[in-house]
């Protein structure tokens, strides 16, 4: 009966240690994710300004602004450079949008045809 006693005891104990470090491992994994890639939101930096990305899909562009020059998980976003994205890679366009003022919202090329608006961040 004591063997008995001792061998539930141990599995009991192998198998809450087991979850321990799975939680463990599954934290590690989730700081890990969020350090290299902690900024408050997918942004593009664009005339100096910082523009937060939306799920907003936009119909109509008007004219390329140019395209987007450094991509980068790095954390400081008010050292990044100008033409930078977190999202977005290195040669996607960058449009102003039809009837909007560029200084408060722009489009980004997601794919052939398909543009996601970038509003001005306040920060």
């Amino acid at each position: 009966m004591k063997i008995l006693i001792v061998i539930l005891t141990l599995l009991i104990i192998s198998g809450c240690s087991n979850n321990s470090n799975e939680q463990v491992e599954k934290n590690s994994n989730d700081s890990q994710i969020e350090s290299s890639q902690s900024f408050p939101y997918p942004l593009v930096k664009w005339n100096n300004q910082i523009y937060r990305i939306t799920t907003e899909t936009i119909e109509e562009v008007e004219s390329q602004l140019g395209e987007i020059e450094h991509y980068s998980l790095e954390e400081n976003e008010e050292k990044t450079e100008d033409k930078y994205s977190n999202y977005f890679q290195k040669g996607s366009k960058v449009f102003s949008i039809k009837d909007e003022d560029p200084n408060e919202m722009i489009a980004i090329e997601k794919g052939e045809n398909e543009y996601v608006k970038a509003v001005i961040s306040s920060q």
